[in-house]
């Protein structure tokens, strides 16, 4: 509910972490909403979600008390002095973790929502995660019709992104890898089969799951899955690696891969690109031009988003950044 006389709060950095971060480094504090000054607009934030590139070393470069910048928000503009941006209109911003955030032009994106397109479809699937599943299934493996493709993980937004993107390309099979510690949630419908990630016999299953090998792979995994997939990839077949979705580091090894591994990727001639979100920023439009009309027709969905107060964030944010679990992607921010 939007509030006429809003009593703001911002979510600070109070003193920099040294090895993790620790909730006592966090502190929700009380705010003055500042005036408006001409083309600005108040805006009242309803949703937020960590940037799965958040670390403790860029936990270091924010400035001390003022709102962190820890991830994108959706928000409603409540007052403006923005004639483009009239009260009432939904945005997704980076302009700070708090209850309001204080924008002028260009330091937003307008959201259309509708019965099938939540507002929080713009902090998943038509955010960040669609983003990676659309620069991996789209532009980095290179899905074609008649292939089979593995994704990973096979549940939340990236997951569930990719694997109706890999649909519209004409996959003739999809696969999701599911890590058991890390994934919650129930698969997208589009996956075929979804195998559970046992190391010891992973390339087995994928192999009597595809028994021509896999063409094309989109991993917003750890390395430690990567190498346990490689085996069934085929000849000539493609990988997309992105780390931007929020793998804990815990289910990470120390990043080098095996001799025979090496010698694997050259034999086959496999190709491997590494990526990240901030390289494919130019694609945000065309994630929303194939993904939105998807949630509108039925054909892919986005989850709830779980009710957070603020003072409950500083937990959760460290967990982030330290790389531990954390219960949820997204956050509906209850008023205090």
């Amino acid at each position: 509910m939007v509030t006429e006389k809003p009593q703001a709060h911002e979510l600070w950095l109070t003193e920099y972490p040294s090895a993790t971060l620790k909730p006592e480094n966090l502190a929700v504090v009380e705010t003055r909403i500042p005036n408006l000054g001409p083309g600005m607009a108040l805006i009242q934030n309803l949703y937020l979600t960590p940037d799965p590139e958040l670390t403790v070393r860029r936990v270091r470069t924010w400035p001390l008390r003022t709102a962190l910048k820890a991830g994108p928000a959706v928000g409603l503009v409540i007052a403006s002095r923005d004639a483009k941006l009239p009260k009432g209109t939904l945005v997704r911003h980076e302009g700070g973790w708090g209850t309001y955030t204080v924008l002028g032009h260009g330091q937003y994106d307008l959201c259309t929502t509708s019965e099938h397109i939540p507002p929080q479809a713009y902090l998943g699937v038509l955010g960040q995660p669609g983003l990676l599943a659309c620069a991996g299934v789209w532009e980095l493996a290179d899905v074609r019709a008649g292939e089979t493709v593995l994704i990973t993980p096979a549940t939340g937004p990236f997951g569930t992104a990719a694997a109706r993107l890999a649909r519209l390309r004409g996959a003739a099979r999809i696969i999701g890898c599911q890590n058991t510690t890390t994934g919650t949630g129930e698969p997208a419908v589009d996956f075929d089969i979804v195998i559970h990630h046992q190391p010891a016999d992973l390339s087995k299953r994928l192999l009597a799951a595809a028994p021509r090998g896999i063409h094309a792979a989109i991993l917003g995994a750890a390395p430690n899955l990567f190498v346990d997939v490689l085996g069934a990839i085929a000849e000539r077949g493609r990988v997309a690696w992105t780390a931007d979705t929020g793998i804990p580091a815990e289910a990470m090894t120390d990043g080098h891969l095996p001799a025979a591994d090496l010698a694997t990727i050259l034999q086959r001639g496999i190709r491997v690109i590494g990526y990240r979100a901030s390289h494919f920023q130019h694609l945000r439009d065309r994630v929303e031009g194939l993904l939105a009309p998807e949630l509108t027709a039925g054909r892919l969905t986005t989850g709830p988003a779980t009710r957070r107060h603020l003072a409950d964030l500083p937990e959760e944010l460290a967990n982030t950044a330290n790389g531990s679990p954390h219960r949820t992607d997204i956050y509906q921010i209850a008023v205090p």
